[in-house]
């Protein structure tokens, strides 16, 4: 009995592929037997014992080998027990086995996996940018002169992640060191870097803003003062005047010293600025030799240097500009500084790609 119950076990587990495996539970204490066939010549049933430890040791072999999943070891059964009672599983076990050779592999062990985990943090764009260049810590609100691009890391052919709108208020986070690149606050979208002269500390640009507001509202508001005219002089009693002594020697009168005008104080906004300027720029390699400035109203309505062209770019207090330029193959920031004694804006460039190369003009308008 305790064999019918092995073998059944066996086919189970062989036929659902080592889905299913029955359990036996049982408190009995001696061998038990299903007799099939009662015969009264018990005493003669001692003869075919020495078929049962064949039997044993074949059921033994089997069950050693019925969980394997190498071939060789059903193939040394059949050589064993050609006509055992396992023979048909394991010829079936040998067939499954040949056919799906993806059954090796099923071990969780070989495909655990615990080693993809690792790598995830190594793809992870969280950690700042890529080794090569120093962060130093800052904390500040800055403020964007001019049109400018976020990048994702402190170089002008970094990829571009977005763009500022002159005024737009961002939070720096730090500086790298030695390059003249900041990096902002996203928000939790990860780090972004812009070049340091298109920001601004947003305390004195606020601080310009109001002023130059000021004085555009008193320009417009104030009415022109009349100059004082100064009082005549009481007319004298020329009846009380005794006459004047008679000099004999005239002396010559002292000549007056010419009174030079008072000193023009420099405009901050208004036709000082206003009207078409250009210039040269010797930058050949920038693609533009030269630049053509047309401001209006405190407004730079049109800025093209070479093939590029910017437009609507508020001037400072003091009329000066930024601008950014980037036709993705080089990248020109330029700064525009108005002179009140010559009358003339000097511009300078920076091509990003040529080791920081500075270029320099000077724009006279027409």
């Amino acid at each position: 009995a305790e064999e019918v119950f092995k073998r059944a076990r066996v086919e189970v587990v062989d036929r659902t592929r080592n889905q299913q495996t029955p359990w036996e539970s049982s408190s009995l204490t001696g061998d038990f037997v299903f007799n099939v066939t009662i015969n009264v010549a018990a005493p003669a049933a001692p003869a075919p014992v020495p078929a049962g430890p064949p039997a044993d040791r074949e059921a033994l072999f089997w069950y050693s080998i019925q969980s394997s999943t190498t071939v060789a070891d059903f193939e040394d059964y059949l050589r064993r027990f050609p006509q055992g009672d396992f023979a048909g599983l394991a010829r079936n076990r040998i067939a499954n086995l040949q056919s799906v050779p993806r059954v090796a592999a099923v071990p969780a062990p070989v495909a655990t996996p615990a080693p993809v985990a690792p790598a995830t943090p190594a793809a992870s764009p969280v950690p700042p940018p890529a080794p090569g260049f120093e962060i130093e810590l800052l904390d500040g609100e800055y403020v964007a002169r001019s049109v400018a691009r976020m990048r994702a890391a402190p170089d002008a052919r970094g990829a571009v992640l977005g763009s500022l709108r002159e005024g737009d208020v961002v939070r720096v986070v730090g500086r790298v060191r030695g390059r003249d690149w900041m990096q902002i606050d996203r928000r939790g979208q990860g780090p972004a870097f812009v070049n340091a002269s298109l920001l601004e500390e947003a305390g004195p640009y606020r601080q310009r803003l109001l002023e130059r507001q000021q004085a555009e509202a008193a320009a417009k508001v104030a009415p022109a003062r009349p100059t004082p005219v100064p009082a005549s002089p009481p007319r004298p009693n020329l009846a009380a005047v005794p006459p004047a002594p008679v000099q004999v020697a005239p002396q010559a009168a002292p000549v007056a010293a010419p009174v030079p005008p008072p000193a023009s104080v420099p405009q901050t906004s208004g036709p000082l600025f206003d009207g078409t300027w250009t210039g040269g720029f010797p930058c050949e390699y920038l693609g533009a030799k030269e630049l053509r400035l047309v401001i209006k109203d405190g407004t730079v309505t049109e800025f093209a240097a070479g093939r590029h062209r910017r437009s609507g770019i508020r001037l400072s207090a003091a009329g000066d500009f930024g601008v950014d330029f980037d036709n993705f193959q080089n990248t020109l920031l330029l700064r525009g500084t108005f002179d009140p004694r010559q009358r003339k804006y000097l511009v300078s460039g920076t091509a990003m790609f040529q080791g920081g190369e500075t270029c320099r003009a000077e724009l006279t308008r027409n």
